[in-house]
């Protein structure tokens, strides 16, 4: 692999975002991976294409709206995620206010329920989050007997434009090892697990045949963020710690296709 490349093994979809200029409106979002599943884009009239400091992306003006990206996945090859115990998520976002439901950065699953997702959200005891509140991040997995949300505090308000990796690998021994998350390419430690449900050892993750993958928004709506993401992408394997390093450097200087 080329030192100025992202890493391609194993790779399931990769969204660049960059189709547009500022203000415009593609219909798709277009994926840079072998055998593309392109996105179509659902407008409803909070997003947007924005172009920030030279980095193409998707805005969106306001959190727990429709607007997004999704498609349904069943015959797809993001398909061949169902049964895997190990996978990643990339995504680099810069986000203003999220919904404490769970706002989707990236997201399979069906209406409710994930098998593989991103998520932010906040504690709804506190009300409406202000920008100096925490927020959390959230990796949302589903199996064939639970469905688990790992917690780490990460608040998204204060950092601006971030690289974040979601790794879940129910091979490892321990529970914390399950699903981890990165902040440009720095492990963030567990906060806890929803209602203490833990990740089973060696549980295969579930995709149910109405799941869909979606980029900012789940497929029934509901669940924008309000601020931008500029990249995102799926692996089918939990990339090492190297990996995960080696891909936040690049992504952080240039989350748009080279040309």
């Amino acid at each position: 692999m080329q030192a100025g490349a992202l890493y391609g093994c194993d790779l399931v979809v990769r969204y660049f975002i960059d189709e547009a200029a500022s203000g415009t409106a593609p219909a798709e979002l277009l994926d840079a991976a072998p055998e593309p599943f392109d996105l179509p884009l659902t407008y409803g009239g909070v997003m947007q294409y924005t172009e920030q400091v030279g980095h193409r992306g998707l805005r969106w003006t306001a959190a727990g709206e429709d607007d997004g990206a999704f498609a349904a996945v069943a015959g797809t090859k993001v398909f061949d995620l169902d049964g895997s115990t190990v996978g990643t998520i990339e995504v680099v976002a810069d986000i203003d206010q999220v919904t404490y439901l769970g706002t989707r950065l990236a997201h399979i699953g069906g209406g409710v329920d994930s098998g593989l997702t991103m998520a932010s959200s906040f504690s709804w005891v506190r009300g409406e989050p202000e920008v100096a509140d925490a927020t959390r991040v959230e990796i949302r997995t589903g199996y064939s007997d639970r469905v688990v949300t790992s917690y780490f505090q990460v608040n998204l308000f204060r950092l601006g434009r971030v690289v974040l990796h979601a790794v879940v690998d129910t091979s490892a021994s321990a529970v914390e090892d399950r699903t981890r998350l990165y902040l440009n390419g720095v492990r963030i430690p567990l906060d806890s697990f929803n209602d203490a449900i833990e990740p089973a050892q060696g549980a295969p993750l579930v995709l149910e045949p109405q799941s869909s993958l979606g980029v900012g928004n789940r497929a029934i709506g509901g669940r924008s963020p309000e601020g931008a993401i500029f990249y995102a992408a799926y692996y089918g394997r939990a990339l090492s710690e190297e990996e995960l390093e080696h891909n936040a450097g690049l992504l952080q200087i240039q989350d748009d296709a080279q040309p």
